[in-house]
């Protein structure tokens, strides 16, 4: 249940309210963006919290542990790109924007939505993995 709430807080900020936001009228491309950034950064604090719990509660009770584990991994590397690596990049073209440039066209954005996208799936996967205590008779 957990790795099913984490997984639609995520799709419901990455691939709904930021693209949403840029429908409201008079803001400018800057403030949207500042806005989108301050979310994100926000969003990264959450998740953190959030797979330290899976880590907790959820990935001990998988049967398959290691593909537990494999999962919850590969997505705080994802995660770790993306706040160590591609925020500061696009946080610098957001100070571009801010001061009134255009910025280059860079590949920063559609990277990080591929690893949104990657992240999903490796909680997709962990969350869909059997609980030890199901297949054993216990919870249904």
């Amino acid at each position: 249940m957990l790795p099913w709430l984490l997984i639609c807080m995520l799709a419901g900020i990455s691939f709904f309210a930021q693209p949403v936001k840029f429908l409201t009228p008079g803001l400018t491309s800057a403030q949207l963006v500042s806005v989108g950034s301050t979310i994100f950064h926000g969003s990264h604090g959450m998740q953190w919290v959030a797979f330290a719990v899976l880590a907790v509660v959820v990935v001990p009770t998988k049967a398959d542990g290691r593909a537990a584990w494999c999962c919850l991994l590969m997505a705080c590397g994802f995660l770790a790109v993306q706040q160590r690596v591609l925020m500061p990049a696009l946080d610098l073209r957001l100070a571009l924007l801010t001061e009134g440039a255009a910025p280059a066209a860079s590949p920063h954005h559609a990277v990080y939505v591929v690893l949104e996208l990657f992240k999903l799936a490796a909680l997709v996967v962990l969350a869909r993995q059997r609980s030890s205590i199901r297949s054993q008779g216990g919870l249904a």
